[in-house]
């Protein structure tokens, strides 16, 4: 494996990615999304990449544009593929530094 290969990946935000950050302990990540959700992620249950190929065919994305549009999905389910440990939900997401 090269050092520019991915290992795993974390699926399970319905929108976009609009920031990530670490506790630094090498174990949890947090993902903030345009969906709406905080997401709490445990490193070591990653997701496979073949994971990752199956979940673009299930894809929830509602085409959501933060800038412009309220969040109205109202569906709370998981994606069959999410590992995350926890989801968060009740804030709203105004603006992103990732594209």
């Amino acid at each position: 494996m090269d050092g520019n290969s991915p290992i795993g990946c974390f699926i399970g935000h319905r929108e976009g990615i609009t920031h990530i950050d670490s506790r630094g302990d090498e174990r949890y990540v947090a993902s903030n999304g345009k969906d709406q959700t905080l997401k709490l992620w445990d490193l070591r249950k990653m997701n496979s990449i073949k994971d990752l190929a199956r979940a673009k065919n299930l894809s929830l994305s509602t085409g959501f544009d933060y800038r412009w549009m309220d969040y109205s999905c109202n569906d709370t389910s998981k994606h069959e593929l999410d590992q995350s440990v926890l989801t968060f939900r009740g804030h709203k997401v105004l603006q992103t530094l990732i594209r």
